[in-house]
Parts: C-alpha cells; sequence; structure tokens
C-alpha cells in the first residue's frame, strides 16, 4: 500500500493574483502538480506554494496568516515539499502564479509514511 494520498485537484481560470486551495493539509510533507494550456516549452516556474494557517483572533472570529519561512518554487513537474508543522496542526496552501500564468490547474498528494 502506498503512503502517498490523493488530497484535492482544484483549477481555476482567468487568475490575476493568489489563490487559496480549499483543501486543508495535515501532513508535512506533499507533492505538487501544476498544469496548464498556457505552458510553453520554455518556461519553468509556475509560481510559488506558500502555507497559510487559520487564527482565531477573537470568538469565532479567524483570519488567514501566510508562514514568512514557508514560500517554495514550483515548476510543471510533480514538486516535493516539506513544511515545517507541528504534528496534528492543520493547514492550506496558497499558490501565487507566475504573472503570465493565468489558466490551471493544481493537484496535490499527502506523504503519511515513516
Amino acid at each position: 500500500m502506498s503512503d502517498w494520498l490523493y488530497a484535492t485537484s482544484e483549477t481555476f481560470s482567468a487568475v490575476g493574483d493568489s489563490v487559496d486551495l480549499s483543501f486543508l493539509f495535515s501532513s508535512q510533507v506533499i507533492a505538487i502538480d501544476i498544469n496548464s494550456p498556457q505552458k510553453k516549452a520554455s518556461w519553468n516556474k509556475a509560481g510559488d506554494i506558500i502555507q497559510i494557517i487559520d487564527l482565531e483572533l477573537l470568538d469565532s472570529f479567524f483570519t488567514r496568516l501566510e508562514v514568512s519561512d514557508s514560500y517554495s518554487y514550483v515548476g510543471f513537474n510533480p514538486t516535493l515539499i516539506k513544511f515545517q508543522i507541528v504534528s496534528g496542526n492543520n493547514y492550506r496552501l496558497r499558490f501565487k502564479p507566475t504573472q503570465w500564468l493565468t489558466n490551471f490547474s493544481i493537484t496535490v498528494w499527502q506523504y503519511f509514511g515513516q
């Protein structure tokens, strides 16, 4: 049995800025694959992935914060990323595409092995 589990796939169109993935992640190790019909052979970088956490400021009032040391370069091949998180804590992902990438899909897997 594989230690990799499919987490989510999301497709975005006409993106002008960053997008937050809707899935809540729990593994420190993930793999991300970016695909786009716009991709040209000379393009290497798709964008940056950032770990974000939901922080409760007041009773039932939450805000999302980017984890400052979590910026990771993402290309157009599957990319392996390890985040520094406390075991048991959940987080989300924010993808900041390069300025020329406006239509794309993101697929993410989580690793739960030792």
